[in-house]
């Protein structure tokens, strides 16, 4: 009696820590797919800023219709 409540207390524990490491190897594919998107996010903003400042030279560059 006293081998088999050891045993099933293995089994537990051992269950618990494939489950543990399983959600540990989770969150890290989980990390690695998200770590493009910071990235993506940036290069776009950096575009549209980009496209703003040209935009602007081109608006200063252009004669003022005074007349």
């Amino acid at each position: 009696m006293e081998l088999n409540l050891f045993s099933d207390m293995i089994d537990a524990l051992g269950k618990v820590a494939a489950g543990l490491k399983a959600i540990g190897n989770l969150l890290k594919t989980k990390r690695e797919a998200m770590r493009p998107t910071p990235d993506k996010t940036h290069r776009l903003v950096d575009a549209m800023l980009n496209i703003v400042i040209i935009r602007l030279g081109d608006i200063l560059l252009h004669p003022a219709d005074n007349c």
